[in-house]
């Protein structure tokens, strides 16, 4: 993948993201951990498609399939996208898409700090003042109210998140 492509998929994500919020908090009727199967069998069928086809020449002979790069990968599913998504899928049902983002604030200095730990890596001082701004920016954004959501909030309602 190029540099470009890499930029691409970083810039991507947050509106995919965002354009899925929308959707869920819209039209999906059943639980969180329903869209969650959903989302995680959807994801699972297009990762084996596309490892498959961008390794026509050998899609199983590849390093990609060695049994314990495998198990992390299917460790990292359990804990990451089936517990984490559900319990953050949940949130987004209780207290709204608002009061989430307002929190996943909280995730690059939390990846920062287990980085720092678990992996030894170091971020240079313009990082960190990167993460403030973007917190701040959100915290901003998040706190505002529009008209007609004040109520709803104050009622305990999602109004509009």
């Amino acid at each position: 993948m190029t540099a470009t492509m890499g930029v691409l998929a970083a810039v991507s994500s947050p509106l995919l993201m965002t354009i899925g919020f929308v959707i869920w908090d819209k039209e999906w009727k059943g639980s969180a951990f329903a869209l969650n199967m959903f989302k995680g069998s959807l994801a699972s069928v297009g990762f084996l498609l596309l490892s498959i086809i961008t390794r026509l020449d050998a899609p199983f002979n590849s390093g990609v399939w060695k049994l314990t790069d495998v198990n992390y990968l299917v460790l990292s599913a359990v804990i990451g996208i089936l517990i984490g998504d559900a319990a953050w899928l949940e949130a987004l049902r209780i207290i709204g898409a608002r009061r989430v983002i307002l929190v996943d604030t909280l995730k690059p200095f939390l990846s920062a700090l287990l980085g720092y730990f678990i992996l030894g890596e170091n971020l240079n001082a313009w990082a960190y003042v990167g993460m403030v701004l973007t917190v701040l920016g959100v915290t901003v954004v998040s706190l505002e109210k529009d008209k007609g959501t004040a109520t709803a909030d104050v009622e305990g309602g999602r109004g509009g998140e």
